[in-house]
């Protein structure tokens, strides 16, 4: 008879213990959307892009990293691990709806996880930044004699100013200007004031993304016996480095290494311009690279403050450079850093944010600029041209 009490007890306990788990844990649901490129028809491969996809998106909400995600059975994601600052999992990951048209794959998927094990590493911004390509550079000329592509420094950044207009998120690319705008090694090599300096006269933006072409070389014509000549594979490695547009200093490089089949003729001239270039399976790769340095850059971004800069002043009023498309709107405060330049040991300049207590309330925007009113005169005296801007919402 004391058994029996003791396991009634002991059940009781245990179900107690697991109400109070219950009531301690809360489960939350968090939902993102894959996008990919269906390539040669391949709806396939294209799910498992926009799946991965989905799943970076949930890494850039909430600090995850996905490992060994492959297996999905019914919609349901099985047997993957993840792991965040305190090795939280996901209970569940389902696939909530899919559809397949205008030639990309979108996954809308959702991830359950307990709240207390979620711990994210920063506060994404509410803004998105403005981001600048420039023309791409070449390592070796050489490389686009084949098909004659010498038009590929000017048709890389339109081509990957599209690609982020459709998939990024944190940031968004600024019009192509019809002026030139290069970039010569000496000048990445000048002080970051100086680089800075030039990047505030050219673009109007707060990162500058650099891209060069390190490799586009061609592998030889292979024949059989004479007769049939088979396509060469062609090379297309591609360095991407991203520049602070205020501090002029380098921020995140990657390289990105790939090879494609060189489905044209030998002698054929090719307008890197062209759809036929672009529907080519080299043309696919590239894209495909740009796809992955879009949604790179969007991981890169994601703990940093969209930061806008005063540039004049007239009155209790001030210009910034931030405005509808970095997602500013009427009524919004902004909060004022203020930028103070020192000498350090060796006499260089050295620049010393401080945080001011000054406010200022957006009362008109247009799509890149805001007018702003300050509210605390007394607080408002020190702010200057060029002093930095914040929404108030993005910092502690």
């Amino acid at each position: 008879m004391k058994n029996i009490h003791l396991n009634r007890f002991l059940h009781f306990s245990i179900l107690i213990c697991l109400l109070g788990v219950s009531f301690l844990t809360q489960a939350r649901w968090i939902e993102t959307e894959g996008i990919a490129v269906i390539q040669r028809g391949n709806k396939v491969e294209a799910r498992q892009q926009a799946i991965k996809n989905a799943m970076q998106e949930a890494s850039y909400k909430i600090g995850l990293r996905f490992e060994n995600q492959q297996r999905i059975i019914d919609g349901l994601v099985q047997h993957f691990s993840t792991t965040i600052s305190h090795e939280g999992q996901a209970h569940r990951a389902e696939i909530t709806s899919e559809s397949a048209r205008n030639g990309e794959y979108r996954v809308i998927m959702r991830f359950e996880f307990d709240e207390d094990q979620i711990s994210q590493k920063c506060h994404p911004s509410t803004l998105k930044s403005s981001m600048t390509i420039v023309q791409a550079s070449v390592e070796n000329r050489a490389d686009l004699r084949h098909g004659k592509i010498f038009k590929i420094t000017h048709a890389l950044p339109k081509k990957l100013n599209e690609v982020m207009i459709n998939y990024a998120t944190r940031y968004f690319p600024m019009p192509i200007k019809h002026t030139k705008i290069t970039t010569e090694h000496s000048l990445l090599e000048k002080s970051y004031t100086q680089f800075s300096t030039w990047l505030s006269e050219v673009s109007n933006s707060q990162y500058l993304l650099v891209p060069t072409i390190t490799d586009a070389s061609t592998d030889p014509y292979l024949s059989f016996l004479g007769l049939f000549e088979f396509s060469p594979q062609r090379a297309f490695h591609l360095k991407a480095d991203l520049y602070h547009g205020l501090s002029g200093e380098l921020i995140w490089s990657k390289k990105y290494i790939h090879t494609g089949l060189w489905d044209f003729k030998r002698n054929e001239s090719v307008d890197p311009h062209s759809e036929a270039f672009w529907r080519s399976k080299y043309g696919e790769v590239i894209e495909y690279i740009l796809l992955n340095l879009t949604q790179d850059l969007d991981q890169a971004l994601t703990c940093r403050p969209t930061l806008g800069q005063v540039v004049a002043r007239k009155n209790d009023r001030v210009l910034v450079n931030i405005g509808y498309r970095h997602g500013i709107e009427p009524k919004d405060e902004l909060s004022v850093i203020l930028i103070r330049e020192m000498f350090d040991r060796i006499a260089q300049v050295r620049i010393l944010p401080e945080k001011s207590p000054a406010v200022v309330k957006v009362v008109t925007v247009t799509e890149y600029f805001s007018v702003a009113e300050l509210e605390d005169k007394a607080s408002s005296l020190n702010v200057q041209i060029d002093d930095l801007v914040v929404k108030s919402t993005d910092i502690d």
